[in-house]
């Protein structure tokens, strides 16, 4: 068995790393979604960075887009899927050692 899954997102690609395996045998969708933090200013008028985050759960958002392949499925905020296509992004899906899942590739410009 593959190390990896890659799973294309139009012009994009979204490689799942194989330590998530363990989702996609319980029914679980990988979630990428965006959301936005303060910036580092202490002003009104700083300007919010968008990061992305990555979860589960067993029923995304019914806005978000669906993709699967090799047993696993994957959810993704319009939004991203914009980014991903539009930029061309090579995204990877993984479990850090701490156990939180993490996006690599994932930027927002």
């Amino acid at each position: 068995m593959e190390n990896s899954t890659t799973i294309p997102v139009g012009k994009g690609r979204v490689t799942i790393d194989r330590s998530l395996r363990e989702f996609a045998e319980k029914g679980y969708y990988i979630i990428i979604r965006m959301e936005t933090i303060a910036g580092p200013c202490n002003d009104v008028d700083c300007e919010r960075i968008p990061v992305g985050i990555v979860e589960t759960t067993q029923r995304p958002d019914p806005s978000f887009k669906v993709f699967a392949g090799d047993g696993y499925f994957l959810a993704i905020d319009p939004p991203v899927q914009m980014y991903i296509d539009r930029d061309r992004l090579s995204v990877t899906l993984k479990k850090s050692p701490l156990g939180k899942l993490v996006a690599k590739g994932l930027i927002f410009s």
